[in-house]
């Protein structure tokens, strides 16, 4: 019976604390209302309820808190890594573009400057003024990424290179 009326009771208080029409707290009625307001008092004010009301204050919520960041921050880590992987993808293959791009500048220079001037320009001046151009157009590489970058470009493109008109890679 006791279990009854703090259960009432218990129900009673959140309805009036939600703000419900009032018919609903007019089944209860006035004076069983007042019962069980008064044993709903007695029963919160008692040690088991602050005991548990210190353990869901000072234990369970953080607890529950903390894990929640935690499922949060790995969820994030789980997406970055996911558009990391896109983007470096993506800069990988401009990259490529923009090795094969000086190499190809680089050719058309040489052979224009070798019609014109009748100098040929040596396989070193054309690597190096090649290697030049992607560092400035990609400041973040190095000279030793650039050079990887243009002799991966080198084998890539027909007619250039050692490999005379086959490129090592098949043309799609």
């Amino acid at each position: 019976m006791k279990k009854l009326l703090i259960g009432t009771a218990l129900i009673s208080l959140f309805i009036t604390a939600h703000g419900f029409p009032p018919s609903c707290s007019e089944i209860i009625g006035s004076v069983h209302a007042q019962e069980v307001a008064a044993v709903a008092q007695t029963a919160t004010q008692t040690d088991l309820g602050a005991a548990l009301k210190g353990l869901l204050n000072d234990t369970v919520i953080p607890l529950v808190i903390s894990l929640v960041g935690a499922l949060v921050s790995l969820a994030l880590l789980k997406l970055k890594n996911k558009f990391s992987l896109e983007l470096k993808a993506e800069t990988e293959s401009w990259i490529r573009s923009q090795a094969e791009n000086a190499v190809q500048m680089v050719a058309e220079k040489a052979a224009a400057s070798e019609k014109l001037s009748g100098l040929k320009v040596g396989s070193n001046d054309k690597l190096n003024q090649a290697i030049a151009w992607l560092v400035t157009k990609v400041p973040a590489l190095t000279n030793d990424q650039a050079d990887a970058y243009i002799h991966a470009a080198i084998a890539r493109i027909p007619g250039v290179g050692s490999t005379g008109d086959q490129s090592l890679t098949p043309s799609s």
